[in-house]
């Protein structure tokens, strides 16, 4: 089966395009997914072969930032933090 980059980062068909644009946003996948030549229904096949090892793991953040996962939002507040502290 040829899996399209939406649905590859939803869990259930029903969840809303413009929520898995904001968690595509937040796991830093959205600019990389417009780049490809058919944005979002770019066809990345089986478990996303066609797909980076980085650009699978922005995948498997945004499906965790979709399901609510307690895990990801404290790494992604540690992750902010890190960065404001970097930029000092």
């Amino acid at each position: 089966m040829n899996k399209f980059v939406s649905i590859s980062i939803q869990s259930t068909n029903n969840i809303l395009i413009l929520k898995v644009y904001e968690v595509s946003r937040t796991a830093d996948l959205h600019e990389t997914i417009m780049r490809m030549p058919d944005g979002y229904e770019t066809k990345v096949g089986e478990r996303g072969l066609k797909l980076s090892g980085g650009e699978k793991q922005r995948v498997a953040i945004a499906r965790a930032i979709l399901k609510g996962s307690p895990i990801v939002s404290e790494l992604y507040r540690q992750l902010i933090y890190k960065q404001f502290a970097d930029c000092l």
